[in-house]
């Protein structure tokens, strides 16, 4: 329609195909069309305005110079701007495999010169020729060919000077093809000085066959080397690697450019051109064309998120921080919205110790993301206020307005239950360094003590074995969670923290390496009441009648709630309490779960355990433990990592890795262009 209107209106021709070239920059076609456009409605300069647009978004196209000469040829009169076009070409893209047409336009433009008596340096063209013959083309046998001929209708002093012949013999010797000379006498004939020229024009053409025969066969595979939005054959994929990897081994940097540059054109919708273009430059120290050529990638994947993440790091590594935002903002800006683009600005924040902008970017993707995304951005926001920030009341609002926006999300639940149970278990150290003391002293009197010690309580020690299991079944997944909560951010305090959570561990569990003896340490660690309190308000309010989580939900609460109630109170009563409301099916019938705590009552009665059961249900009575140590810290660890799934049975099973396997798969992407081993992308 553009093109019907065109004759009357010029406009909307010119509206489409910028729109095109918008989308597509590296179709040489359409800009051929839109320089053809501007000089049949505007002029010869309007014209040249988008052939230089043109070699600036796509230079390292030999068709694009190519018809960029020929305007210059055609509408031009001053032939020094148009030997300037054709040298600025053949710089670009002279050495490229197809550059013949280009080479055959310049040879014309300057036998035209010489006919029409405009010019007449004949080693002009000579030299044109012998520059020729020192490039990978495929048309190389062919130039030879011509030159010969060339020159034999010339004298010596037209082909070649003496400067230029001397300059040319010291490269060949350079390059271990010397040639010898044969003159001496002071006097030489014409005939022998030209048979000497041709001597060293044929050693530059078999030396340029011998050095570049591989990648000569190499071109000869590849057969789409223009842009096109088709995907290209995994086989064309694998002869511009091949192409590339030559290029690296065997030639300069200059010339390795040039390769991905013309790689890029047929092969620019493929991310893993662009990033290993951006290692070699990397490589190299050249950080300024580095960026440049990421954020070209930037534009041309405009819509990848992983492209725009993997420029933020880029820039932010080499200490550019307003572009590393801009690329994440770009990231965040996409729609559908992704997680992977909002974690990355929030932790980019964190890193730069902007806590504004980083909480800016978490109340942004909690009003865009749902679901799992939405569970997992929340969580590693809270866990950041925890221990980033310092800041437990935050997290908490951050959790309640997630909650606010998906009431009826188990998973952000599942946060809330974790936050809870982060400040659930409280260490004394004054009490820790007494116990550990005491109970050394008293193995090393009196090697019966261990039989003397304090046991736990029975609910604790259920919990624990349940742990040991879990840990046992979760295997490889555990270690990856573990891994996902070092790169989370919680930063050098919250190591110390698991350091001494490991060590009270140890502890409790009567590991003494220097006296080699195992110990029951009567535990200064409790569940603390406000603690306590808070974890079961969040319980309450999942199995409350008014709540909206589906009922499978609910039963899978009651039971979590039974559980940290033996866990942490270990009231037998308390956990029996708390049960499905009257008039529910589950309501008129037994659970497997009040069987086993029944079970787990009847089994310790009939032990004797009788000082354990009293001491359960004291601490019961006021909401706050009292066992184990190692038992208590081993639970709270499972009840942070913990995460019900629809359809899990009881005892809770760890959650399926989903969020583990994402940050794996983000860590894998920059790993593979060497970016993660400075920058861990949850880091």
């Amino acid at each position: 329609q553009a093109h019907q209107a065109g004759e009357a209106n010029s406009e909307p021709l010119r509206v489409a195909l910028r729109d095109l070239l918008t989308e597509w920059p590296l179709c040489w076609g359409y800009w051929k069309r839109l320089a053809d456009h501007e000089l049949h409605f505007a002029d010869a300069s309007a014209a040249e305005a988008v052939y230089e647009e043109a070699v600036g978004v796509c230079g390292y196209s030999v068709e694009m110079w190519s018809v960029y000469c020929d305007f210059g040829v055609a509408s031009w009169d001053d032939t020094h701007k148009v030997r300037q076009l054709f040298e600025r070409a053949v710089t670009l893209v002279g050495s490229d495999y197809l550059a013949h047409s280009l080479w055959d336009r310049y040879l014309i433009f300057e036998e035209k010169q010489l006919a029409s008596g405009t010019s007449t340096e004949f080693s002009s063209v000579a030299a044109i020729y012998l520059r020729i013959l020192a490039l990978p083309l495929k048309a190389l046998a062919s130039y030879w060919q011509r030159f010969q001929h060339f020159s034999g209708e010339r004298q010596p002093s037209e082909l070649m000077d003496e400067a230029a012949e001397m300059k040319l013999r010291l490269e060949l010797e350079r390059l271990g093809s010397a040639v010898e000379s044969q003159s001496g006498e002071a006097e030489e004939d014409e005939g022998a000085r030209k048979l000497r020229i041709m001597q060293l024009a044929e050693a530059r053409y078999k030396l340029s066959c011998s050095t570049y025969r591989e990648k000569l066969e190499l071109e000869s595979r590849i057969s789409r080397r223009d842009f096109h939005a088709r995907p290209l054959e995994p086989s064309e994929l694998r002869r511009w690697r091949a192409l590339l990897e030559w290029e690296e081994a065997h030639s300069q940097t200059e010339q390795v450019v040039a390769a991905y540059e013309r790689c890029l054109i047929p092969c620019c919708l493929y991310s893993k051109f662009w990033m290993r273009y951006v290692c070699f430059l990397e490589a190299r120290h050249m950080v300024c064309e580095a960026s440049a050529v990421f954020a070209r990638a930037s534009r041309t994947l405009r819509r990848q998120v992983a492209v725009l993440l993997a420029h933020a790091v880029f820039e932010e590594k080499h200490g550019r921080l307003d572009s590393a935002r801009s690329a994440c903002a770009a990231a965040t800006a996409l729609r559908p919205v992704s997680l992977e683009a909002i974690l990355a600005q929030v932790n980019l924040e964190r890193r730069c110790g902007d806590v504004r902008a980083m909480r800016s970017a978490v109340d942004a993707g909690l009003e865009l993301l749902s679901g799992r995304e939405l569970a997992y951005l929340t969580r590693h926001a809270a866990r950041l206020e925890r221990n980033f920030c310092r800041s437990p009341s935050r997290a908490a609002e951050i959790i309640e307005i997630a909650l606010k926006v998906q009431p009826g999300n188990e998973l952000l639940w599942d946060v809330a239950i974790e936050h809870a149970t982060e400040g659930l278990v409280v260490t004394d150290p004054d009490a820790v360094a007494s116990a550990v003391a005491s109970a050394v002293a008293s193995a090393a009197a009196n090697a019966g003590a261990e039989s003397a010690s304090a046991q736990p309580p029975r609910g604790v020690a259920h919990g624990a074995d349940e742990h040991t299991q879990e840990t046992k079944e979760g295997g490889e997944g555990q270690g990856k969670q573990d891994e996902s909560n070092r790169d989370e951010g919680d930063g050098d305090e919250s190591k110390v923290e698991v350091d001494a959570a490991s060590s009270a561990a140890d502890v409790a569990q009567g590991v003494d390496s220097s006296a080699d003896a195992t110990v029951r340490v009567a535990t200064p660690i409790s569940a603390d009441a406000e603690g306590m309190a808070r974890l079961r308000a969040v319980f309450e309010r999942m199995v409350a009648p008014d709540s909206v989580l589906p009922a499978a939900a609910q039963k899978r609460a009651r039971r979590r709630y039974r559980q940290a109630l033996s866990d942490y109170a270990a009231s037998v009563d308390a956990a029996r309490a708390v049960r499905a409301p009257t008039g529910s099916p589950s309501a008129h019938k037994r659970s497997r779960d009040d069987a086993a705590l029944d079970s787990s009552s009847s089994e310790a009665e009939d032990s004797g355990d009788e000082q354990a059961h009293e001491e359960a249900a004291a601490d019961g009575a006021s909401g706050a433990a009292a066992g184990n140590m190692a038992a208590m810290a081993a639970h709270a660890c499972l009840a942070a990592q913990t995460a019900v799934m629809p359809g899990a049975g009881y005892p809770p099973q760890p959650a399926a890795n989903w969020y583990e396997q994402q940050q794996q798969q983000y860590q894998q992407y920059y790993a593979q262009y060497a970016y993660s081993h400075q920058y861990g992308y949850y880091g």
